[in-house]
């Protein structure tokens, strides 16, 4: 019996094959040489859209990480900022922004760029290319995390350039400031600042 494979001549298979190739280069989310972390592939950006995405700060000084402060961007555009101080488990501040969607997806792009491909719980971390932890308490300046489920999670950890400022490091930096900047003016940021500049 003939395999039904036999019916396509090798111009039609390559040309076939291009289509897919094609079809793929257009639906990633981020292109390769965009990305700022070691990886293969993103799922689609239908898939990621539906991702909650945090920005942490507040985990160095010697005050270790008593302020803590964090941008939650949900899927419906929505940016809740809340300041914290972890000694007493309490909520100094919390604010609620609901951002333009322009603005909510140009972020959600430049964020993409530091995802781990896979969120495999709170174990997933990444840092930038050539980025290594060099210490027991090598505690990120910023961190991002992703979450699809309370069991799909992945966190991306930008060392302090005391740690490591590799090229993509620095370009992440870069980024995740541009980011912040992009969000409306917050009250509770500027008294989390006020707080870690006494700590």
């Amino acid at each position: 019996m003939r395999s039904a494979f036999t019916s396509f001549t090798r111009p039609m298979l390559s040309a076939v094959a291009l289509g897919l190739l094609a079809t793929s280069c257009t639906n990633q989310a981020v292109k390769a040489e965009h990305r700022l972390v070691d990886g293969l592939e993103l799922p689609s950006e239908e898939m990621l859209l539906r991702e909650k995405i945090e920005i942490n700060q507040g985990f160095g000084g010697e005050g270790f990480g008593e302020h803590f402060l964090s941008y939650e961007l949900a899927s419906n555009n929505s940016l809740i900022v809340t300041h914290t101080f972890r000694p007493e488990d309490k909520v100094i501040g919390t604010e609620v922004f609901v951002l333009d969607p322009d603005v909510a997806m140009k972020a959600r792009k430049q964020l993409w760029r530091v995802r781990p491909d896979k969120l495999e719980g709170i174990e997933t971390n990444v840092r930038p290319s050539g980025c290594l932890r060099r210490w027991d308490h090598d505690s990120p300046d910023i961190a991002v995390g992703f979450a699809a489920s309370d069991a799909m999670y992945g966190v991306f950890d930008l060392p302090r350039p005391i740690s490591c400022d590799t090229p993509a490091a620095k370009a992440a930096r870069r980024m995740l400031h541009g980011v912040l900047a992009s969000f409306p003016r917050s009250k509770v940021a500027e008294t989390f600042i006020k707080q870690r500049a006494i700590e």
